[in-house]
């Protein structure tokens, strides 16, 4: 069997994004929107962009940068639900 090779353009066709199952499970969560389980993986996602750049605080927490304007233009919608 012969697979296919993978070309630098085609490579992120297979990137996923995870969803902590406990977002769906944990019965003190189920209160958020499916909107803001999903902003919840995609912020997950941006921590190792984070770790790769070093950004860390002085009590050596990772943080990311997402603003308003880039939740917006990825979930598509407008401010009030991306706050």
């Amino acid at each position: 069997m012969q697979f296919d090779s993978f070309y630098p353009k085609q490579a992120d066709q297979y990137a996923f994004y995870c969803i902590p199952r406990r977002l769906f499970t944990d019965s003190n969560l189920k209160e958020l929107t499916v909107e803001a389980k999903i902003l919840y993986g995609l912020m997950l996602d941006f921590v190792s962009l984070s770790l790769k750049n070093m950004w860390i605080d002085k009590k050596r927490r990772v943080y990311i940068i997402f603003t308003l304007k880039e939740v917006m233009g990825t979930l598509n919608c407008g401010d009030k639900k991306a706050t």
